[in-house]
């Protein structure tokens, strides 16, 4: 009689959740075949908006990034040089505040140089690790100049509206999607530090010539957050008497939000006062 009882119980149990499971689990599947086909009729343009929209509801956020800049002279090879950056980037927007954490390298034929590159930036001040010791510079807006170093949200900003030829390739978790800019609406993307790093004139006229780009973005398709980003720009300088060819590259990894950033108060009370314009 109890073996009785126990068995119906268990079969009823059984009959119960066998019922409820599907019928629980049907809402999520609804709501992702939703989100999928609305993620299907979206453009590129709306897709890079979604992107920028999620981002910009973060109150800071941390990257991982590598930096490599190569420069290749046509007549005087020996000057051809390489910079290569690896750092972490943590930032906020409301204030502005960047701390950048790394290291910086120049190689060139007869130079090899590492650097600590260690950096705070506010809207008004800069405090830059420099020959062993921290220096001081006021600067105006000096937040938004250094976005398009450190932020690839700037990136993102400067090509929604301006691609050339804009592919979408839709994974199962995320979304890839690559831009290709030619011209002028690719000079926005090039990295101005070049020319400073390269044995050139001061006085010399040097525009970029053929500047061409290629961005590609990694969306977290639930999120919309960035995961990746990585460009790269081609173009080459033309001189009286030399040409030089220069290719930038970055890679940032999402690695997390940021509630804020501060200058440390050591940072701040050793500060010697620079006018110097630090270009490295």
């Amino acid at each position: 009689m109890y073996l009785y009882r126990w068995t119906a119980l268990a079969l009823s149990l059984l009959l119960v959740l066998s019922g409820c499971s599907p019928a629980s689990g049907e809402p999520e599947r609804e709501r992702k075949k939703a989100k999928e086909e609305r993620i299907r009729q979206m453009t590129p343009e709306d897709l890079l908006g979604e992107s920028l929209n999620s981002m910009g509801k973060m109150k800071g956020y941390r990257w991982n990034s590598t930096h490599r800049q190569q420069l290749a002279f046509r007549n005087q090879p020996e000057k051809n040089t390489r910079v290569d950056m690896k750092q972490t980037v943590e930032m906020t927007r409301k204030p502005v505040r960047i701390h950048i954490d790394g290291t910086w390298s120049l190689h060139r034929k007869y130079l090899r140089e590492t650097r600590p590159r260690r950096t705070y930036v506010t809207e008004k001040k800069e405090y830059r690790f420099d020959r062993n010791r921290w220096r001081e510079r006021k600067r105006d807006g000096a937040g938004m100049t250094m976005n398009r170093e450190t932020d690839p949200l700037w990136v993102l900003k400067k090509i929604r509206f301006a691609a050339e030829k804009t592919e979408v390739e839709r994974k199962k978790n995320g979304l890839v999607i690559t831009v290709r800019l030619e011209g002028k609406p690719a000079e926005p993307l090039l990295d101005p530090l070049s020319e400073r790093w390269t044995p050139i004139p001061a006085d010399a006229e040097a525009r970029p010539v053929r500047p061409a780009a290629k961005v590609r973005l990694w969306v977290d398709k639930e999120t919309f957050r960035l995961t990746k980003a990585e460009k790269a720009v081609e173009y080459t300088l033309d001189l009286e008497n030399e040409q030089i060819k220069v290719r930038q590259e970055w890679i940032h990894r999402l690695k997390g939000e940021v509630d804020k950033v501060q200058v440390p108060e050591k940072v701040q009370q050793s500060a010697i006062l620079s006018e110097r314009d630090p270009s490295r």
